[in-house]
Parts: structure tokens; C-alpha cells; sequence
């Protein structure tokens, strides 16, 4: 189905170079993602405007192209009211609707909710310069059929880590599983120490993604103590940390 929403060409507005004040965004998301079990009839999203002045939003679904007008982008999702107006420290509740029940269902599907804050316009004295920025934010929606389990943690601990290549060191994170993981960080440790920079990843359903850890020299560390330590964001945004040994081909 075409989601057919007009859309606002405000992405960023700059009036003058002297800023004499800034517009920050005032709304805030009940959710930092959506989860849209196939067995319920819509998601509830609930926006609130913490500021102190009126908020326009728009609204639009894409499938991972964010630089896609909405009126071009075919998703099977419309959502109940894609433009709202959010008066000073009130709240709206829209729908997110399925249109489209043939979607995979081995496997979960992820889409992105996107949020588009546009600003009114400052009272500001004539000749006055200014700056106002539109906030944009993107926020996963994932689709999970039926048959698919709800423990993502669980799922997580399940996945399958391969060294590619031993220097520079580069692995394989494999994920066995039919939900979406998100990673917050992974990271290699001895004995209790961070080694490197951190990395993080969303590794799609029955797939894998490739960890650059260029940085770290396996032959000086101590096998004994070494180890990945993951942490996984569940559906609720909080995150649970386990770790892995590393095993040498």
C-alpha cells in the first residue's frame, strides 16, 4: 500500500547568522521502539509535547531508505493520523495499522517510524536573526509474526561468533535466531578490562554481520582471561549483558 502523506519540506531552517535564539524539540515518544505482534489489530503510539508551545508533527513509515519522501515510500503499515497538532503539555495517541497480512512469518520484519517535530515560528522583533530546526527522529518498528519468540535476551545468547581473520582481527557475529538483535555494545575483554573500542550492531533474523576489532592483537592477550561481552537491548529499551569466550580456529 502507498503511504500517501504530503510532505513538509521543512528539514532545517537557518534565518541569518547571528542566532539571537534556538527551537529545540519539546515532544516527547512513549517507546524508543515498537514492537507489532502479528496477532494485534494496531500499535499505539503516544506523543507528548512538553513545550511551551504548539507542536505540528508529521508521521511516516519507511523500510530502511531514510532519505525517501514518504509519498514515495510503499510500506504495509498506515498510521491513523499522519500529521497532528500537540497543543502546550498535552498528549496524542495514534495507530499503527498492518494492511498487509502477507509479510513473512518466520522471521521478524523491521521498519522505522519517523517523527518530524516542525517548530513555530519564534516571536522575534522585525530585523531580528534567528535560527529554528525541525527534530526528526526514526525509531525501529519491528514486525513479529506469531510462530516468532518474544524473549530476544534469550535469543541472543544463542548466537555464534567466528574469527574471519586473525590479524587484523575481524569476526563473525551469527544470528541463529528469528528475531532482530540489537546490540548496545560488544566488546573483548581480559580480565575484566575493555581491549579496544567498543562496537555496536542489529543483526537481522537468520543472518550475520561482520565485527571490525583491527585494534586488538589476539597473540598478546591471555586466552585464559579473554572473552566478547555482549549487551542486548530487549523490547522494553533496557539492556542485559552476557558474555562469550572466544574460540581459536
Amino acid at each position: 500500500m502507498k503511504f500517501n502523506v504530503r510532505p513538509i519540506r521543512i528539514a532545517f531552517l537557518l534565518m541569518g547568522v547571528l542566532a539571537a535564539s534556538i527551537a529545540y524539540s519539546g515532544v516527547i515518544v512513549n517507546a524508543t521502539r515498537f514492537i507489532y505482534k502479528s496477532n494485534n489489530r494496531d500499535v499505539s503510539v503516544r506523543l507528548s509535547n512538553e513545550g511551551e508551545n504548539p507542536a505540528l508533527v508529521q508521521l511516516w513509515i519507511d523500510d530502511g531508505a531514510p532519505d525517501l519522501a514518504p509519498n514515495k515510500i510503499d510500506v504495509p503499515f498506515v498510521i491513523s493520523s499522519p500529521t497532528v497538532r500537540i497543543e502546550p503539555k498535552q498528549s496524542r495517541a495514534l495507530r499503527l495499522i498492518a494492511t498487509n497480512p502477507t509479510l513473512p512469518q518466520d522471521r521478524e520484519t523491521m521498519y522505522w517510524l519517523n517523527i518530524l517535530e516542525i517548530p513555530p515560528k519564534p516571536k522575534v522583533d522585525e530585523g531580528q536573526n534567528y535560527m529554528q530546526f525541525s527534530v526528526r527522529t526514526r525509531l525501529k518498528l519491528i514486525y513479529r509474526p506469531e510462530k516468532v519468540g518474544n524473549d530476544v535476551v534469550n535469543s541472543a545468547k544463542e548466537v555464534r561468533l567466528q574469527i574471519v581473520q586473525e590479524k587484523p582481527l575481524r569476526m563473525k557475529l551469527v544470528n541463529a535466531s528469528a528475531n532482530y538483535l540489537n546490540f548496545g555494545e560488544i566488546a573483548i575483554m581480559e580480565g575484566g578490562q575493555k581491549i579496544g573500542k567498543p562496537l555496536y550492531a542489529t543483526v537481522s533474523p537468520f543472518d550475520g554481520t561482520e565485527l571490525d576489532f583491527s585494534e586488538v592483537d589476539l597473540s598478546q592477550i591471555n586466552k585464559e582471561k579473554v572473552e566478547v561481552l555482549f549487551s542486548v537491548i530487549d523490547d522494553n529499551g533496557a539492556s542485559s549483558t552476557f558474555g562469550m569466550p572466544i574460540v581459536r580456529r
